[in-house]
């Protein structure tokens, strides 16, 4: 019997809903930013999420987000969800739902070994996903 991937519950948008890493919402993310992220290590997507937050600009994020709730509510817009989104807290948690999600789909590890590149699993660098000023 094949194991198959739990969702992610978050607790941070208009409902408690959860986030699902498939194959389909791989291949629609691949589409829309037009890169492999299948072939993306735990470095690639922390770089993703980080800049996403740094700059201020979080429409990965929410394509992301919006196909990995695509199980549950296909019918969900990426301006909906971004009007759920009103903080950087919903906006961090949220990107510790999607690295959660993603390492459950590749079955990652939950201790922070080194992957490829010798990148730390995304979900345990909390304190990195938050902006800085410092110009980085």
């Amino acid at each position: 019997m094949v194991n198959r991937n739990k969702p992610t519950p978050i607790d941070c948008l208009d409902k408690p809903r959860s986030l699902l890493c498939t194959v389909n919402a791989l291949s629609r993310i691949k589409e829309q930013f037009g890169a492999n992220i299948i072939a993306w290590d735990a470095a690639a997507w922390q770089n993703m999420l980080s800049a996403a937050l740094r700059e201020s600009d979080p429409k990965q994020l929410l394509i992301i987000t919006r196909e990995f709730l695509h199980h549950e509510d296909p019918a969900l817009t990426v301006d909906q969800l971004g009007e759920m989104v009103s903080s950087i807290e919903q906006l961090t948690e949220l990107s510790l739902g999607i690295a959660e999600a993603y390492r459950k789909f590749f079955k990652m590890p939950d201790s922070a070994q080194n992957g490829a590149g010798g990148a730390e699993d995304p979900t345990k660098a909390q304190t990195q996903l938050i902006p800085t000023t410092s110009g980085q």
